[in-house]
């Protein structure tokens, strides 16, 4: 099981995650999540969850999902 880390807020994220958000936050332009506002903090907390990167392409989080 992997290790959890607590940030600066209330979502508890593991190690993989905290990259994911690290990663999303520079990607918005910002050095630190507190340049961003609520909406762009939310949008990117549910890519993390969703386990998504930045280099993620558009789409494949469909990808799973078979469409007849």
């Amino acid at each position: 099981m992997s290790k959890l880390v607590e940030k600066d807020c209330d979502a508890t994220y593991s190690d993989e995650q905290a990259d994911l958000f690290k990663s999303w936050v520079k990607h918005f332009g910002a050095v630190d999540a507190k340049e961003l506002d609520l909406g762009v903090l939310t949008a990117i907390h549910e890519l993390v969850v969703n386990h998504l990167s930045p280099s993620t392409p558009p789409g494949q989080e469909l990808s799973s999902a078979s469409v007849d």
